[in-house]
């Protein structure tokens, strides 16, 4: 058994989820720790990590509150087992988690296409967030506006009516949308004209 502390990158397997390759990722350093065993039958590793920003000296790379979604951590556990039945042929085994601390809506599309948003010509605003048990968010509809909420992932309530998954509602007259997560809700908010 092994453990490895400080900073550090993350590959897993053939690094489609979780890796290093510049492709389909997005390169980070975590600062955390990971825990690895190897036997000829197994390899197992479990880790918790938060992200850092890389500066231009050296150690000197920091956790940073301005990031999108500040107090992100990530955990997980890693597996890899041969099958018995089929030389040659492993199975890789997952479990993810990220918890991210005052998860604001991020804006993922828009006509302004800012803070990394996909620009789009037309007077909208797509906006997510993904929200722990409890959390709550708001969001401000300028006058004349309106939006339709949808409810990707588990339970919420808007404005105090509860919501289930695959719920939408439209949403007209209202200046501010209090939405309030009940067990781990994605939500989709669309502003529109």
């Amino acid at each position: 058994m092994t453990f490895r502390g400080g900073q550090q990158e993350i590959l897993l397997g053939w690094e489609r989820l979780v890796g290093v390759r510049e492709g389909p990722n997005i390169r980070m350093s975590f600062d955390g720790g990971r825990v690895f065993y190897e036997s000829p039958d197994l390899r197992l590793a479990a880790f918790g990590v938060v992200p850092v920003v890389p500066e231009r000296g050296v150690f000197d790379d920091r956790g940073d509150a301005r990031q999108a979604f500040p107090g992100k951590v990530l955990w997980g556990v890693y597996g890899v087992m041969p099958v018995k039945a089929v030389p040659g042929l492993h199975l890789d085994l997952y479990y993810l988690g990220l918890a991210r601390k005052n998860a604001p809506f991020n804006s993922v599309v828009a006509s302004h296409g800012r803070d990394g948003a996909v620009t789009v010509h037309q007077d909208v605003e797509l906006l997510v967030a993904v929200l722990d048990p409890g959390q709550q968010r708001s969001h401000r509809l300028k006058p004349g506006r309106h939006g339709w909420l949808q409810l990707a992932r588990r339970g919420a309530s808007l404005n105090g009516t509860t919501l289930h998954v695959g719920d939408g509602a439209a949403i007209s007259m209202e200046e501010v949308v209090e939405i309030k997560s009940l067990d781990h809700a994605e939500i989709l908010l669309f502003d529109l004209a």
